[in-house]
């Protein structure tokens, strides 16, 4: 997958292009799929997210979704990685849980 960012504060656009599919996920869009990701500041505590997918081969017309994401304090922001096929990732994530529950959290 190839993916860019425009130039601009906001809203700040992202577009990625090139997805593979097939495997053993199959996937819901061909290899001409093209995404645009939007981020738009509503206020000092609200981004709108869009998404808007395209992708001639598998739909008769683009198609977008978009919904608010509001500022939460109590948010802990932890890394994000892809893992697709990380098979050990419920394991990983039962241990965190695992761990929390020793530490008095």
């Amino acid at each position: 997958m190839t993916s860019y960012g425009l130039k601009q504060v906001f809203p700040l656009s992202l577009a990625g292009e090139g997805y593979v599919g097939g495997g053993p996920r199959r996937s819901a869009y061909s290899r001409d799929a093209r995404l645009t990701e939007r981020f738009t500041r509503i206020d000092a505590d609200t981004l709108r997210y869009e998404a808007t997918v395209d992708d001639p081969r598998t739909w008769t017309r683009s198609w977008t979704v978009a919904f608010p994401l509001k500022r939460d304090p109590s948010y802990e922001l932890f890394e994000y990685a892809c893992h697709e096929e990380n098979y050990s990732m419920p394991h990983m994530l039962r241990g965190a849980v695992v761990g929390e529950g020793e530490n008095g959290r």
